[in-house]
């Protein structure tokens, strides 16, 4: 880029980013920016456009803060307030996650125990899987019966679903963090931000220089990355000690919620001007000779799908059979006693 068309832009985002105009115009300008845009991360897409735009979220709005700072220090005022907006988020993700566990799942771990110490019991009296279960009261039974453990492969499902939900979000800030470490960096003695407007009025961070990098990943992603696996072993916990088929399903869609904070803080505390301003702002993604070939592309493609595919089902089984400790060691010794007794029970229904 010249120094005759950067200054430009750089006196252009001074004094807002945008030329000057009605609001209607904004809206107009703006309102292609964000039809464009979807919640689902693409990449294909991504390869498709050499573009990655910001996500919707308080981690976007950070990383607009810190782009827009590099710009101009006259913006650090803006760039505290989003960071005060991200602590905020952090500190509420992780306190409504502790809340979880403190006070939702170690009472359900003490009844799951409980339930499952009464079948043990019917056990040590030399009782068969299924005649343990009639030696208990009704109640009794069925509150054995509804615990996770007694259908590993209904829990596994779930687990599998909710890990896929947690994957989404870890695949997209890696994603973002591969993009930024691979744009040129820019030398000491030049700006911090190397930027141009493309014909889709975005302004593209063409390169950036080291420091900056590590502000945003420090800032953004990393913060991020473990929000989600902290959020993932708590959510596994929760679900496995969750005493009811029908609580798994709920619980299931109240850790979404949870995991979802970052965007309800983005649209419900965030100015409509800030929310327009990371509409603006997008990443260049740079080319990878690999990605000429497309035997490589498919090749690629392929072993990240099974990666993917292996993840998704084998953590929730490695979870289970070996890390999770609601019944240690447990040998999946109810499974079969109580297929036989819902078989008895509901199969008529």
């Amino acid at each position: 880029m010249v120094d005759g068309e950067y200054s430009s832009l750089r006196n252009l985002d001074a004094s807002s980013s945008v030329p000057e105009e009605t609001p209607r115009e904004a809206d107009e300008e703006i309102g292609p920016i964000i039809s464009r845009r979807s919640t689902a991360f693409n990449a294909a897409d991504l390869l498709s456009t050499n573009v990655i735009e910001l996500p919707e979220n308080v981690y976007g709005s950070m990383m607009m803060a810190v782009i827009r700072t590099c710009m101009s220090s006259s913006h650090l005022g803006v760039a505290f307030l989003q960071l005060m907006g991200l602590l905020l988020n952090v500190v509420l993700q992780v306190c409504v996650a502790l809340f979880i566990q403190i006070y939702v799942s170690r009472p359900a771990v003490k009844k799951v125990q409980d339930f499952y110490g009464d079948y043990e019991g019917q056990l040590n009296h030399r009782n068969s899987g299924y005649a343990a279960l009639e030696n208990l009261s009704d109640e009794e039974r069925d509150e054995v019966c509804q615990i996770p453990f007694s259908q590993m492969y209904f829990i596994w499902i779930m687990l599998a679903i909710w890990t896929g939900y947690v994957l989404k979000d870890l695949r997209e800030s890696c994603m973002y963090m591969h993009v930024l470490w691979q744009l040129p960096h820019t030398k000491q003695g030049e700006d911090l931000i190397d930027f141009e407007k493309n014909d889709d009025g975005l302004l593209v961070v063409k390169g950036a220089a080291k420091r900056v990098k590590a502000a945003i990943a420090l800032l953004t992603m990393f913060p991020k990355l473990g929000i989600a696996a902290f959020l993932w072993w708590i959510g596994a916990r929760w679900l496995v000690a969750t005493t009811s088929f029908e609580d798994i399903i709920m619980n299931s869609v109240a850790l979404a919620f949870i995991f979802d904070l970052d965007e309800m803080f983005h649209g419900a505390l965030s100015a409509a001007e800030t929310r327009k301003r990371v509409a603006q702002y997008a990443f260049e993604v740079q080319e990878d000779p690999w990605f000429d070939d497309s035997v490589a592309r498919l090749l690629e493609d392929t072993l990240v799908n099974g990666l993917m595919i292996l993840i998704l089902f084998g953590l929730p089984m490695l979870y289970l059979r070996f890390w999770q400790q609601v019944l240690p060691d447990y040998q999946w010794d109810v499974k079969a006693a109580c297929d036989e007794y819902l078989e008895a029970e509901y199969s008529h229904y």
